[in-house]
Order: C-alpha cells, then sequence, then structure tokens
C-alpha cells in the first residue's frame, strides 16, 4: 500500500521534476506494489483518474499528458512484475488452477467474446445486477453511488461545461467509474473475482466527494449528505455481517478439520508419513445471509474439492501433511468408488501408500483443480 502510494505521488509530481531516476523508482515500487497484491493495478489506475477528473475540473494544464506519463508508468510496473513472475515459476513452478480461473481469454470462443463480457461484468457490477442468483455483495451502496454519480456528472456535464469540454469531462468520468474494474479488461473475466476490487471504495469514495463539493444547492446539499450518512450506515452493517458469517464459516471449517484428523488418528493412521488424498467435497448448509462469490464459502466445498487449500488450512491447525503425488491421486480414486462419504464408517481408509478421506463423488471440476486425469 505504501508502495502504490508513493509511486502515485511521484507520478503525478513528475511534471515538476523529470528525471529518469524517478520514473524508473515509480516503476520499482509499483512492481513491489503488484507483485504484492494484483489489485493495487486497479488502485493506482483509480487514484490517476480521480486526480485526472480534478485536474480538468480545475482547468489545470498538461492533464493528458500527466496522464499519459502515469499510464506509461503503471504500464511499465505491471511488464516487471509479469517478467519477474515468469522468472519464479519457471524456477519453482505455480498453482495452475488458479491461473485458468481467473484468465479468461482463452477460455471463451473469440477474444471479443471474453472482451463483451468483462465489460458487462464492469455494468453488472457497477449497479449490483443480480444475474441467475449471483449477488453483489454491498450491491445496494454500490449501484446507489454510480447512480448518483451519473446523475450529478450528466448535470454538471450540461450545465457548467463548455461544450468544447464535455467529451473530455464525460472520458474522465467514465474512467472514475470504469478504473476499479480494469483487472478484469485486462484478465478477459466476466466472474466477479472480489479480490480485485479493492479500489472500489476509493472510486466511491471520489465520486461523493465530488457531489458534496460541486453541489451548490442548500437542500440538495443536504440531502446528499442525509443520503451519504445513510449509506455509510449500511455499508458499515454490510461489514459486520461479512465478518459474522466469516466467523460462522472458519467455526465449521475448524470442526470439520479436527474431525476428520480425530478419525484418521483413532484408526492409528500415521498422517506424518502418508500423504491424505481427499475425494470431493463437503458442502456447508444454508447461511444466515446471502453467500456472494467466495464470502461465505467453506475451504471443504471450494472449487469442489480443492486439495490445495483444504491441506493449507488442516496445517493451520497444527497438523503438518504431505503432498500427494498424481500417482496418489490415481490411487485414491480407484480405491474411493466402494467407500461411503464421511463422516460414514468407513469413509477415512489407509492403504500402503496414502490415507483417504471419501467427502463426495468428484465432478469435473474436482478434477481441473487438483490437476487429476480422469
Amino acid at each position: 500500500m505504501v508502495s502504490c502510494a508513493v509511486a502515485f505521488v511521484l507520478s503525478v509530481k513528475s511534471e515538476s521534476c523529470k528525471s529518469w531516476k524517478r520514473y524508473f523508482s515509480v516503476i520499482l515500487l509499483l512492481m513491489v506494489a503488484f507483485s504484492t497484491y494484483q489489485g493495487y493495478i486497479c488502485l493506482f489506475v483509480t487514484a490517476v483518474a480521480a486526480w485526472c477528473i480534478l485536474g480538468w475540473l480545475r482547468e489545470e494544464t498538461n492533464v493528458w499528458k500527466n496522464c499519459g506519463i502515469c499510464a506509461l508508468l503503471c504500464l511499465g510496473g505491471i511488464i516487471l512484475y509479469f517478467a519477474f513472475n515468469l522468472i519464479i515459476i519457471n524456477i519453482v513452478g505455480g498453482a495452475t488452477y488458479l491461473s485458468e480461473n481467473y484468465i479468461g481469454w482463452s477460455n471463451e470462443s473469440s477474444v471479443w467474446k471474453a472482451l463483451f463480457l468483462a465489460l458487462a461484468n464492469i455494468v453488472r457490477v457497477t449497479f449490483g445486477i443480480t444475474i441467475r442468483g449471483e449477488i453483489i455483495y454491498g450491491g445496494v451502496v454500490i449501484r446507489t453511488i454510480s447512480l448518483g454519480f451519473l446523475v450529478w456528472g450528466i448535470y454538471y456535464l450540461i450545465k457548467k461545461q463548455p461544450k468544447k469540454r464535455r467529451l473530455v469531462f464525460a472520458f474522465f468520468c467514465g474512467a472514475l467509474m470504469c478504473s476499479p474494474f480494469v483487472l478484469y479488461v485486462i484478465l478477459g473475466t466476466y466472474k466477479t473475482h472480489g479480490r480485485v476490487l479493492l479500489a472500489l471504495p476509493l472510486a466511491g469514495a471520489m465520486e461523493l466527494w465530488l457531489i458534496f463539493t460541486f453541489v451548490q444547492s442548500h437542500f440538495w446539499k443536504r440531502l446528499c449528505l442525509i443520503a451519504g450518512t445513510y449509506l455509510l450506515f449500511l455499508n458499515a452493517r454490510n461489514m459486520n455481517w461479512l465478518f459474522y458469517e466469516t466467523k460462522i464459516v472458519y467455526d465449521y471449517d475448524a470442526e470439520t478439520a479436527d474431525q476428520i484428523m480425530y478419525d484418521v488418528m483413532r484408526e492409528g493412521m500415521d498422517y506424518h508419513i502418508k500423504p491424505i488424498v481427499f475425494i470431493g467435497c463437503r458442502t456447508m448448509g444454508p447461511l444466515p445471509i446471502d453467500k456472494a462469490g467466495t464470502i461465505g464459502g467453506s475451504l471443504f466445498s471450494w472449487d469442489d474439492g480443492n486439495n490445495y487449500r483444504m491441506r493449507d488450512f488442516i496445517e493451520t491447525r497444527g497438523y503438518m501433511l504431505l503432498s500427494p503425488s498424481q500417482e496418489n491421486f490415481q490411487e485414491a480414486l480407484k480405491e474411493s468408488e466402494k467407500m461411503p462419504f464421511w463422516p460414514a464408517k468407513g469413509s477415512v481408509k489407509e492403504t500402503e501408500d496414502i490415507i483417504i478421506v471419501h467427502l463426495s463423488r468428484p465432478t469435473a471440476k474436482w478434477y481441473s483443480v487438483n490437476n487429476v486425469t480422469p
């Protein structure tokens, strides 16, 4: 976060001090931020978009030039991060199931379809639209602020901006609304991965600030303040519900992990010398609030049974597990065909090489995420 913030300050101040050393330091800082968390790409772009729209409203000079410099610096940080990422993956390997879930360019029938779906998802999240039962968590707050900013932008465009400045003003307003979702376009994905929306609160705050600052009427300003206060209350309530739900899910996962390991040790199976293979997944019962994306997702049902995540979580409970090989997975699949589902008796079985926990029948997604050949 600090690297991204310092890089932003150095970027917008670049006009007063042109130096390749300054530019290179910005690229390095952005590389550090992006490699720590890819969502900082959206944060940097959103900050630049907000800075540009303010500069345009204040009729500052060289807004376009400074915007271009920031764009090139951001692109440099992304390229440097991607280069280091490729080197690391070639040396130590990587989790391919993660990249397959996030990068959508090759998952659709055409590049244009992937781009269309990514852009459509920006609209869906911006206005909190529910599609096929998939809700946008906190969608009421996001939708209200987006609609309010859209109304303000149209009014300000028509009433306050000269005709020759309207097109650029509309562009910067659109850029501010779309910038938190830039990773959707970069990755070509329509799946609402909440982790890339780190910049959404910044964009929303900036939109509210613009409305409050440039609304002149006392009546409308007070009305906006009342509405903004209520939206902040809703947002705080949503966060508390989220933490409450997460605690319920964590307790469920912790209890499941402890029960599985209790069954393993009760049967005298030594997980220190034999890897545990989880076949299928265990579905959690209904939660007290709506499930949205990864919010409320149990690690024992994630991706229909992600062995990597289940194993990592069990290790946080104090059990150090071994990683199974592809041969171990194939053996476990064969042995599990006649085993009942956990926690029934006989659902935990030991062979000469592995320990098997049969949670459910494996799905096509289970095979894919665990890199197992059917």
